[in-house]
C-alpha cells in the first residue's frame, strides 16, 4: 500500500484520526494568524499524521497488533489434580 494513495487517505477514519486532523487544522490556522513558523510545523505534522495514517514511528508504528482468532472448539483441555497438604 502506497503512503500517498487515495485509498490510504480515505480509509480507516475514526474519532482519533478526526481529532488529530481538527487539532492540526486549528494549530495551522493559529500559526498563520500569529506568524509563527514553528507552530505551523506542528500543525502540519498533526495534519500529515491524520491524512497519511501514520503514527510516531511509521505506518501503524504505535498501533496495537491485531490478534488472530484461535480455534478453541477442537483444543483438548488437560487438567492436573493438585492435592493439598491437609489431604495427605
Amino acid at each position: 500500500m502506497k503512503l500517498l494513495s487515495l485509498q490510504n487517505i480515505t480509509s480507516n477514519w475514526n474519532l482519533f484520526k478526526i481529532l488529530k486532523l481538527s487539532l492540526g487544522l486549528m494549530v495551522l490556522i493559529q500559526s498563520v494568524q500569529a506568524h509563527d513558523a514553528v507552530m505551523g510545523l506542528f500543525g502540519g505534522l498533526f495534519m500529515g499524521q491524520a491524512l497519511l495514517n501514520v503514527g510516531c514511528c511509521g505506518p501503524n508504528g504505535c498501533g496495537v497488533p491485531s490478534q488472530t482468532k484461535t480455534d478453541t472448539k477442537n483444543t483438548p483441555i488437560t487438567f492436573t489434580e493438585i492435592k493439598s497438604s491437609e489431604e495427605e
